[in-house]
């Protein structure tokens, strides 16, 4: 299933990356801009394609803010890159011509820049991920247009490409990819981009709301650093259904923490506050606890890292703080890379901050928040990309499964590199079997129908598939493991799910069954995505967990503990290695 690259929950947590909490406004005729910092601070565009940008500015209190908005900006090569107007999640960048231009952002005088290289790469390939959706009427989903390129780039097309629906009575889908369900029924949702299309089946029902979860369900959270809840709906059917967006969001008390519209709690003062989701009259409820602990170390991952010239890896940044907590602070962090055009960093996303390998030599990353940094040392080799091969070569999957392709490169040098998130994957027949070349599920494969079909991977001019054969086999049987577990309150264990088929087939089903709590005030689950099955223990109790997939349903008992972490041991105690 889809390897664990980017926790579902922190997909966006810790966002606004150098918004530091200060109880005076950035405004006052008191506070001074002191810089001002444009990410990201280097990218690479394939010709026609576009990214955002933003701006935050530091001020003379130590406090920061976002001032993507405010801020003038300017191309110095609009023939090679040009800027549209700010808009959510910030000022377009579209590359219009081979070439490199500065992207600068100027406030009060000062001003930053970002370098972008514009490359001829041609578009390759177009998938639509997820490739099947099930939405209930009156609901909504995000579906995501991804672009590969002949140099191994990719770029999410969303925004720009065409949608349409093949009935909108149906399911209708807006300019930005969202499908809402119309009436029960099937409709087939595309994706046009730059002359190729990409499809989505989408499944609408007539199931109701039932009740409402939010995750994580206890948080606590320094002063400085925020963290993204998720609102997820159980529906009359036994499906869930993300409604992160679709709820509205409050805070029992803004003075200790403030919630925005997708669920991005900000920490104000120590204290605790309960934050709500509400849809229509249902509604759910996470506890935040804000503390006084400060920030002592940032460590990046991976400390240090080898990569072949052309290719990526993804960085992740984890904080400790003075009460011995750690929060994934990769969205919070302020990158960089000295020197700037050795690697070339991606602003954060569901495989971290992605580093693009530019220039043969050595750098650093550093990962900067609340005056704390951390590093990875990169070296960049010369080596060339001799072969590929993709694992499993052959897979057997029921229609409605979705099952994870690997790629691994193998370099002139002799050196081997996971390369599953750069390559570009492609389906010989779209109609049985998708391949997604989203960020966070690349190399994702999802059965749609019966039959046979060819999924191959290609990167600089290498390339190697995988035979996919999809059955009718349907499903008889879930089994949970383990089926009787317990936890600390404050801790977390992940549940898999098994589904026996009536070809006696046997499935990991964990990502595509719907997790449910019978007692989130015990304990919730992840419901969906590549975290689906995880189970945080809120409070002493007992709960049932639940993994739900076609109707059928089988489910596992935790118990929930006041148990305190007493000691830790590390195994084996010393040791020797090359």
């Amino acid at each position: 299933m889809v390897r664990l690259i980017a926790r579902a929950a922190l997909a966006a947590a810790v966002a606004l990356a150098a918004c530091s909490s200060s109880s005076n406004s950035p405004s006052s005729p008191a506070l001074k801009v002191t810089s001002v910092t444009v990410a990201p601070a280097t990218s690479a565009l394939a010709l026609g394609t576009s990214r955002s940008f933003t701006a935050t500015a530091s001020y003379s209190d130590g406090s920061a803010q976002d001032v993507t908005a405010t801020a003038a900006w300017t191309s110095s090569d609009a023939a090679v890159v040009r800027l549209g107007a700010s808009a959510d999640g910030g000022v377009p960048a579209t590359a219009v011509s081979v070439g490199a231009a500065q992207v600068t952002a100027t406030l009060d005088g000062l001003s930053g820049s970002a370098v972008v290289t514009v490359t001829a790469a041609a578009l390759q390939s177009l998938s639509v991920s997820p490739a099947l959706a099930t939405v209930a009427a009156g609901y909504a989903q995000q579906l995501t247009a991804t672009a590969t390129f002949t140099d191994g780039s990719k770029a999410d097309v969303t925004d720009v490409a065409t949608w349409s629906s093949s009935s909108e009575a149906v399911a209708g889908v807006s300019a930005g990819g969202a499908v809402t369900g119309v009436a029960p029924g099937a409709a087939t949702v595309q994706a046009a981009y730059s002359g190729l299309t990409a499809s989505a089946a989408v499944t609408v029902t007539a199931a109701t709301l039932q009740s409402i979860s939010v995750t994580p369900g206890d948080s606590t959270l320094p002063l400085g650093v925020g963290a993204a809840l998720a609102a997820t709906g159980l529906f009359s059917d036994g499906s869930v259904q993300d409604l992160t967006a679709a709820a509205t969001w409050s805070s029992s008390d803004p003075t200790v923490a403030t919630v925005s519209a997708g669920g991005q709690v900000e920490p104000v003062a120590v204290g605790a506050a309960t934050v709500t989701a509400t849809v229509g009259v249902l509604s759910g409820t996470a506890a935040v606890q804000v503390t006084a602990a400060t920030l002592d170390t940032i460590d990046v991952y991976p400390g240090a890292v080898t990569l072949a010239k052309g290719t990526t890896t993804g960085f992740t940044a984890v904080g400790t703080f003075s009460d011995g907590s750690a929060a994934d602070v990769t969205a919070a962090a302020t990158w960089s890379v000295d020197p700037p055009a050795a690697v070339l960093l991606s602003t954060p996303g569901p495989d971290g901050v992605v580093a693009t390998a530019a220039q043969v030599g050595s750098a650093t990353v550093t990962a900067a928040l609340l005056g704390v940094s951390g590093t990875s040392a990169v070296t960049v080799s010369a080596a060339a990309l001799t072969s590929l091969a993709v694992a499993p070569a052959t897979l057997s999957l029921p229609a409605g499964l979705s099952g994870q392709l690997t790629a691994t490169g193998t370099f002139s040098d002799g050196s081997t590199q996971d390369v599953t998130a750069q390559v570009a994957w492609l389906s010989s027949d779209g109609t049985v079997v998708a391949a997604s070349n989203a960020p966070g599920t690349e190399g994702l494969v999802t059965a749609l129908a019966p039959g046979a079909a060819t999924v191959t991977a290609s990167l600089f001019g290498a390339s190697a598939a995988a035979e996919v054969t999809v059955t009718a086999a349907s499903l008889q049987a879930i089994t949970v493991t383990p089926s009787i577990a317990r936890v600390p309150a404050g801790y977390q264990l992940r549940f898999t799910a098994t589904g026996t088929y009536t070809d006696g087939g046997v499935y990991d089903v964990t990502e595509s069954a719907a997790w449910t709590s019978s007692n989130p005030a015990v304990a919730t689950v992840v419901s969906s995505g590549t975290s689906a099955g995880t189970a945080t223990g809120v409070a002493a109790g007992t709960a049932t967990v639940i993994a739900t997939l076609e109707g059928l349903s089988g489910s596992a008992t935790l118990t929930v503990t006041n148990a305190k972490l007493v000691l830790v041991a590390v195994t084996p105690s010393s040791f020797t290695v090359a």
